[in-house]
């Protein structure tokens, strides 16, 4: 990455390991797509619970050229296993490398244009 990788934690246990985590799931993107130029990453724990420990928000918001920004978002909602940070970066990155993926591939024209309609 060209721009050092920005991490955001709000109301998030353990920050050091947190971080560890995301700086290694950014390092799987880039092996899936060299040219990343930047990556922000927000996590937060919007309703801390008392005895679950609530819900994570988990956002990824990388840039490659020729394209715009891939903004992916992970919002909570009533998901149970978003209670569980590790299983809320985890997809929240595997949904970004398959954006990642998707976007390499249409940049080296693998991807069949559309059929025009009549």
């Amino acid at each position: 990455m060209q721009v050092p990788m920005r991490i955001v934690l709000k109301n998030v246990p353990k920050p050091d390991e947190v971080r560890a985590q995301v700086r290694e799931a950014a390092a799987v993107l880039e092996r899936f797509h060299g040219r990343i130029t930047s990556c922000r990453v927000s996590v937060t724990n919007p309703g801390s619970r008392h005895a679950s420990g609530g819900h994570y928000d988990v956002h990824v918001v990388l840039r490659v050229p020729a394209c715009d920004e891939i903004v992916i978002s992970r919002p909570a909602g009533d998901q149970p296993e978003r209670e569980h940070l590790r299983a809320s970066l985890r997809k929240a990155f595997a949904q970004a490398r398959r954006r990642l993926q998707d976007t390499a591939r249409e940049l080296r024209g693998d991807i069949k244009a559309r059929a025009t309609s009549r």
